[in-house]
């Protein structure tokens, strides 16, 4: 499997146990863009009813798929809001 097969397989396998909470550590780093589309789609359809908590360098998939967005620099948090607050 190529590595976007297997970010989406682990998402897939992180929502399909019910769970209320989902943790997802940078899911769509080293894939190239039309993958992360996929997955940020995907996300987008899966997410309702829970609490997903996303890490993530990129800006543009924080404002697409974040609800609410908190900055942290130097472990510490330096902002928290919505997409409009924060722009």
């Amino acid at each position: 499997m190529s590595g976007g097969q297997k970010r989406r397989v682990s998402i897939a396998i992180a929502f399909i146990g019910g769970s209320k909470l989902v943790y997802l550590d940078e899911p769509t780093s080293g894939c190239d863009t039309s993958v992360r589309r996929n997955i940020w789609d995907m996300l987008r359809k899966y997410k309702n009813d829970r609490i997903v908590v996303l890490t993530t360098h990129f800006m543009d998939e924080a404002d697409y798929l974040g609800d609410r967005i908190s900055i942290i620099g130097a472990g510490h948090l330096i902002c928290s809001g919505s997409s409009v607050y924060l722009k």
